[in-house]
Parts: structure tokens; sequence; C-alpha cells
């Protein structure tokens, strides 16, 4: 039994695994004319990879109008192309880099 759990953990620290880094991170600024809001920024990077994630919260109505939004790119290694989305009118399109 020990040998097996020792040569699963031999097998396991031979073989290494790809680096994967994410950041999360939140500002809050206060605008006069427009009032409070919140950004939110999630990013996530791998060798050949990235995926970024942004979303405005706006606090007074008319603001909200203007800056509410869920938007994102994903970048894949090889493409020539980078994927946009809009999480809250569901659109997806295609960027050239």
């Amino acid at each position: 039994m020990r040998h097996y759990i020792f040569s699963l953990f031999l097998i396991s620290f031979c073989f290494s695994q790809n680096l994967q880094i994410r950041v999360v991170g939140k500002m809050k600024m206060d605008v006069p004319v427009l009032g409070p809001f919140i950004v939110t920024f999630d990013q996530t990077v791998a060798p050949g990879f990235l995926k970024a994630e942004e979303k405005i919260e706006a606090k007074r109505f008319y603001a909200r109008w203007l800056m509410n939004g869920e938007t994102g790119e994903i970048m894949i290694n090889g493409t020539e192309k980078i994927l946009k989305y809009d999480k809250d009118e569901e659109e997806y399109w295609l960027q050239s880099p």
C-alpha cells in the first residue's frame, strides 16, 4: 500500500502542469454627475490563453442606462481573431487584433 502511495506522489511530481494565473479586482469611483459606480474585473491568463471580463455597476438610475453592463473577451493562441461578448445583450462578435 505504501508503495502505491509513494508511486502516486512520485508520478505527480515528475509531470509538470501548466501555469494559470487569475487576477480579480474591484474599483469604486464616485463621479459628481453620474454618482458612485463599481468596476469589477476578472482576468485569467494561461500559456496561449487570455480571458478578461469586466462588469460595471452604477448606483444611480440614469447612470445605469449609460454604464451598466458585463463584457468580456477571449484570446486563444494560434487564432487570428479575438472573441468578444456582451453578457447582458447576449451578443458575440469576432475582432481582429
